[in-house]
């Protein structure tokens, strides 16, 4: 009986998550089920799996270092900022309906605006609502180390100059969300890694 409970959301968990994502109802239910049992024979699933959940600490939740470890990020600034868009309680652990909401973002049934507002987030790091040079500065260099692709600082200043020079506008050294959301627009590109082929395909 526990273990079914366990393994399984409950009636108003569904409806709420229901209301909160873009997964039916057999879709939250394998993702749940995912999220505590291990399947060795589809890898490009591993990341959400008993592989998370359970990898460190036998808790049911994903921490700080079990999400890192999971996704294989480095231990810097992007890794932080990803992990705490997920726990939206803030609590410094990541529940299943977050991880579920998470993923819903990532995949294909994620709007264009969802995935807007989380990669803004990214790098909006004090939450104020604007991006500024220090913060670009240290999400950039953070998410090029994650792709090997290191950056001197006077490289990485360039990049920012170049992309405020395009993206603010207005011209008051910062750039809101409709300035990031108009140059995601011209280059539609820089969105690509909002859409994870895996989520979708673990639930299809």
């Amino acid at each position: 009986m526990g273990n079914r409970h366990s393994n399984s959301l409950k009636r108003r968990e569904i409806q709420e998550l229901l209301k909160r994502t873009h997964f039916d109802e057999l879709e939250l239910q394998q993702l749940r089920q995912h999220y505590n049992v291990c399947h060795p024979t589809r890898p490009e699933l591993s990341f959400i799996s008993q592989t998370i959940s359970e990898s460190i600490r036998r808790d049911g939740v994903i921490d700080r270092q079990e999400f890192q470890q999971a996704l294989g990020l480095k231990d810097n600034l992007f890794a932080d900022r990803i992990f705490q868009l997920f726990d939206e309680n803030g609590d410094g652990i990541i529940s299943v309906d977050e991880f579920i909401c998470g993923l819903s973002v990532f995949s294909k049934k994620g709007t264009l605006e969802e995935k807007l507002r989380f990669s803004f987030n990214v790098y909006d790091v004090d939450q104020d609502g604007f991006i500024d040079r220090r913060e670009l500065f240290e999400i950039l260099r953070a998410c090029l180390s994650e792709d090997q692709m290191g950056l001197t600082p006077d490289q990485a200043r360039v990049m920012v100059d170049a992309t405020f020079r395009e993206a603010d506008v207005n011209r008051d050294g910062r750039i809101s969300f409709e300035e990031y959301k108009g140059l995601i627009m011209r280059n539609p590109a820089l969105l690509k890694n909002m859409t994870l082929e895996a989520v979708d395909s673990f639930v299809s």
